[in-house]
């Protein structure tokens, strides 16, 4: 084709300028002025033209080189980086628009396993075949109420190569349950309609355009905390039974103080909020509860929701008893401590890459930092006025504590001594 081109161009300038005697000379540079053109505009053509035609070339922001850890350049500075660039003679960098490999030499070759997810087709009955990656999400962050699993999920979605769902939290096994379980129940054709669940899943909470074309991303994540409470989690092992769980909780006496300091500030402004105002009536509706089912408990009564009970929110033991029949701990199930978060939150990011399979990155402590204050941000970084104010009186917490003890305890033996003693007056005081 390009030479085609290159013939026709040449036949159009021989005719240009063929000899005529009535031509003066003036009258030649007249007319071949607009042969520079055309010659000028050929080179620039040709010159597009070989570089967009070469496999082995892609543009890339230099921030963009700089920042991603997909491209495995182990420098500590960026004049160190720009010395490699430009002696390529020790060094070579290969970059494939078209393989989407990428291979950095030095002295020793450093090979990146490109992230790969599994393209998925199945039937979904009438002759539809769904085609979606395989393995979305990677993972799913569940917690109780005011565990810290949006401090979990800020930070996470802050790693160059994970990619969080579309939605801040999708509920889509909690809210949908009931519609799902009636979608996906035993029967004649339950295959096609468990394909059909999963694609609807994965495409409806995710990007999945962006996870098949952006070779950075490497596993997808959702954070709900409210699945903890569902009826039974073997409908998300149904629908998604390679995506491995990540359970947050927290000191359930501090928890319970937590909860109790958002109630007592809802419906009010944030300047409201800043001058130290509270919601009486809400704070004390709250607080009759705790004391109500307090007594319950003591009782070994629970009220009708207990799901919703403040108090019974925090007794962890009677609710993962369901999830470890179906998930294995340390294999597709990692229990943390809100307080190990708190205390060591890059040490928790690089257990957490360990137990999914992503590398792991060292997040700025200014970003930990401020998703873990005590003083919350919004979503849009903006202060929300929250501060952790104690409104639990001494007496109580002392009877909250003697409460849950035995059942932390329990807890204990089911996840192991990362849990045991870790909550109480003395460690939290």
């Amino acid at each position: 084709m390009q030479n085609q081109w290159t013939k026709s161009l040449i036949a159009s300038c021989k005719k240009h300028l063929k000899h005529s005697p009535n031509i003066t000379m003036r009258d030649k540079r007249e007319r071949s002025t607009p042969l520079y053109l055309i010659l000028v505009v050929y080179a620039l053509i040709s010159a597009v033209w070989i570089i967009t035609s070469s496999r082995h070339l892609e543009i890339i922001p230099w921030e963009k080189l700089l920042r991603s850890r997909s491209y495995n350049f182990e420098y500590e500075d960026e004049e160190s980086l720009v010395n490699t660039l430009m002696n390529p003679k020790n060094s070579r960098i290969s970059i494939s628009s078209h393989t989407r490999a990428h291979e950095f030499n030095k002295e020793k070759e450093h090979a990146l396993k490109t992230p790969h997810f599994d393209m998925h087709s199945c039937d979904a009955g009438n002759n539809d075949t769904l085609t979606f990656p395989w393995k979305t999400p990677t993972f799913i962050i569940i917690g109780q109420h005011k565990c810290g699993t949006t401090a979990l999920y800020s930070i996470l979605r802050e790693h160059p190569n994970l990619l969080p769902s579309t939605k801040f939290e999708p509920h889509y096994f909690d809210f949908k349950g009931k519609y799902i379980e009636e979608r996906i129940k035993e029967g004649p054709g339950r295959k096609e309609r468990l394909c059909a669940e999963r694609y609807r899943y994965a495409t409806d909470n995710f990007d999945t355009d962006q996870i098949m074309e952006d070779p950075n991303v490497m596993a997808t994540f959702e954070k709900t905390p409210s699945y903890f409470d569902i009826n039974d989690p073997a409908l998300i092992k149904s629908v998604v039974p390679d995506t491995k769980i990540i359970l947050i909780l927290r000191d359930p006496v501090e928890r319970l103080q937590s909860h109790l300091s958002m109630t007592a500030l809802e419906g009010l402004s944030i300047k409201e909020k800043k001058a130290g105002k509270v919601n009486e009536e809400k704070l004390d509706k709250f607080l009759n509860h705790v004391y109500r089912h307090k007594k319950m408990a003591l009782h070994g009564k629970r009220p009708k929701d207990r799901r919703r009970s403040p108090l019974f929110r925090g007794l962890y033991e009677q609710r993962i008893k369901k999830w470890l029949k179906y998930y294995e701990l340390g294999e597709s199930m990692l229990v943390l401590p809100y307080e190990d978060l708190r205390n060591e939150p890059q040490h928790v990011m690089d257990e957490i890459a360990d137990f999914v399979g992503f590398p792991r990155y060292d997040f700025p402590s200014a970003l930990m930092e401020k998703d873990l204050s005590p003083t919350r941000r919004s979503r849009d970084g903006k202060l929300s006025g929250r501060k952790a104010t104690t409104y639990i009186s001494d007496e109580l917490r002392a009877d909250l504590y003697d409460l849950y003890t035995p059942f932390n305890d329990k807890l204990a033996d089911l996840l192991g001594e990362r849990f045991r003693g870790i909550w109480g007056p003395k460690t939290n005081a």
